[in-house]
């Protein structure tokens, strides 16, 4: 199984001279917890960053840490998300967005342990709204399952040898809530929220 970090889109809700991927949370770029979490797993056997001209910094920096580096649009995730499953196919692989600094290597292993499990080509991991409100963190992404409004939190894993592109994928949801996956940062004030959780 492979891993790919999301880290090409320009952050548009985050007003910020530095790529958004390369903010420090708690002094460190907050990429490099996610990179930390993906290595220490011991689940991959390569670490992709999808990156693109909007951060040619977090390129640099992750490629230095062992990442393999590709270049996307950067203009679309979805198109970028398609273009990463055609680089790696046939291959499986765990997409994760950049942005989450509370992730660890725990976490990701047990949801590859979950996708073990799945009958579809596509895990999807979610987490409650009701969580996500307690945090205080928005999303635009949930949708009804089981009669409980669940979040998607960017974190997938997909068999790029089953699906033809991302939008019309058969996805089975995981519900996992988790702090280390409800925490997506995406504004000044969700930064604020990583830093006092991070411990």
């Amino acid at each position: 199984m492979l891993a790919i970090v999301m880290a090409g889109g320009i952050g548009r809700r985050m007003p910020s001279k530095e790529e958004k991927p390369m903010l420090l949370v708690n002094g460190k770029p907050m990429i490099s917890y996610v990179f930390t979490a993906l290595k220490s797993s011991n689940c991959f056997d390569k670490i992709i960053a999808m990156v693109s001209h909007n951060t040619p910094k977090t390129a640099q920096f992750l490629a230095r840490l062992g990442a393999e580096v590709a270049n996307s649009s950067g203009s679309d995730y979805v198109k970028d998300l398609n273009y990463a499953l055609e680089l790696i196919r046939p291959n499986k692989a765990l997409i994760i967005s950049g942005d989450m600094p509370l992730i660890d290597s725990n976490t990701i292993k047990q949801i590859v342990s979950s996708y073990a499990k799945c009958k579809k080509p596509c895990l999807t991991v979610m987490v409650s709204k009701a969580m996500l409100d307690d945090l205080g963190m928005s999303t635009d992404y949930c949708l009804e399952n089981d009669n409980k409004i669940i979040c998607n939190t960017g974190v997938s894993i997909i068999d790029s040898s089953k699906v033809n592109g991302y939008s019309n994928i058969d996805e089975e949801f995981f519900v996992m809530d988790k702090v280390q996956l409800a925490v997506n940062v995406n504004t000044k004030r969700e930064l604020q929220i990583a830093e006092k959780l991070l411990i």
